[in-house]
């Protein structure tokens, strides 16, 4: 073979590698409406739309632009979005062949936007996790077929398993190796003891979705114990080496600025997050999960609920941590008005793109009119939020340039 034959062949292989690893390729980094069609038997269906309270998983075909992966599992997924009308689903890639992948993604959620009437919260909401530096799934708007019907407009979301793991953290020095969990929600359960066990805190609520023969269950209660025993004087020495106290501060007050009624201090309880155990220095990290119930309440106190949650509450007592909080807050409010008010172009810009879809879709709780005035409400939010947080913010002594 020549040296130019050679070189030829090299250049091909490389633009073909390239094109591959074009990250626009991937479902869930782009930013239109992609068509996605599943098909599986016309029985199967309708029993899951029938026992769509079940976990029942049902073999399917998936199809995006010419992609086509068989013998995927698909079921009913969620916890007030269940719907026999609008189906929220799980997809696993793997459910049935277990080396299966879709662009290296073992699963993903589908979300039906049953609790978000702008169709809308949920795709902000984790947007901002992301530029704000923050760990959040990646997300992309999906028109959905099921057996050719029209289901209409969906949100799939990037699962958090070992894969999310390996991409956002690598798996140099086994980076991506450490312990994950995800929490289900007790009713007003608030980081108090639930008891001298460890069994009290796993599997449930803290189920462990990694690691099931070695990680280190006891971390829970152990951190649990140490909160109890923490006030403003000794909290950093407790709690300093179980978890990522800055990321944390940075985490809740991004919850904050959203005025989330269902996360972390939410009010029914602590909810909707997984967390990561780093195999580095064995600190916990939170991920968000489940955005559907922001961006609502504009005038929602930086304060809500906070002195009800053990761990908010005392974090915020260290009069370091809470100047940090503020601070984060005061940050996030100058990200979102950065770049020509980057938050409020980015709704409007996602309004334009899926409105034909919304207003279109045949299945969606909502009318037209409603779809449209939560649409126009989210965008009030925005504005309003960002005024009375900066002067939310000037009551707590945060100094705040003028926009």
């Amino acid at each position: 073979m020549t040296n130019m034959r050679r070189n030829i062949i090299g250049l091909l292989f490389f633009c073909l590698l390239a094109a591959a690893q074009n990250p626009q390729d991937e479902l869930l980094n782009r930013t239109g409406v992609e068509e996605v069609r599943i098909t599986l038997d016309p029985e199967d269906w309708a029993k899951l739309r029938a026992n769509y309270l079940e976990n029942t998983y049902y073999r399917a075909t998936f199809e995006w632009r010419g992609q086509r992966v068989a013998n995927i599992g698909i079921r009913s997924r969620g916890g007030g979005t269940r719907s026999a009308i609008k189906p929220a689903l799980r997809i696993d890639f793997n459910r049935y062949v277990s080396s299966q992948r879709f662009q290296n993604l073992r699963a993903i959620a589908v979300e039906n936007l049953e609790q978000d009437p702008p169709m809308m919260r949920e795709y902000l909401s984790m947007a901002l996790f992301r530029r704000a530096g923050l760990l959040a799934p990646r997300e992309a708007y999906i028109h959905l077929f099921v057996n050719g019907q029209d289901y209409g407009l969906h949100l799939a979301m990037e699962n958090i398993d070992k894969a999310f793991l390996t991409r956002t953290f690598g798996s140099a020095n086994g980076a991506d190796n450490g312990d994950l969990y995800e929490y289900s929600w007790i009713d007003h359960w608030n980081w108090h003891p639930r008891g001298t066990d460890d069994s009290a805190y796993v599997q449930e609520p803290f189920e462990l979705k990694t690691n099931s023969s070695s990680a280190s269950v006891s971390v829970w209660r152990n951190l649990v114990d140490s909160l109890a025993k923490s006030n403003s004087d000794n909290f950093t020495a407790n709690l300093g080496n179980q978890f990522d106290i800055d990321n944390f501060i940075r985490y809740l007050a991004l919850e904050v600025f959203l005025a989330e009624t269902d996360g972390f201090c939410g009010e029914v309880g602590t909810n909707n997050f997984y967390v990561y155990r780093r195999p580095s220095d064995k600190k916990l990290q939170f991920i968000t999960w489940d955005r559907d119930t922001t961006m609502s309440d504009y005038e929602r106190d930086i304060w809500h609920n906070i002195p009800h949650n053990e761990l908010a509450r005392k974090l915020t007592d260290v009069p370091e941590y809470r100047a940090k909080f503020l601070n984060a807050i005061a940050d996030l409010v100058r990200l979102a008005e950065s770049d020509n008010r980057w938050l409020s172009r980015l709704a409007a810009d996602t309004y334009r793109m899926i409105r034909p879809y919304g207003t279109t879709d045949p299945v969606k709780r909502t009318s037209n009119a409603e779809f449209q005035e939560s649409a126009a409400s989210l965008q009030y939010f925005i504005v309003e939020r960002l005024r009375l947080l900066r002067l939310m913010l000037q009551r707590e002594g945060v100094r705040m340039e003028s926009f």
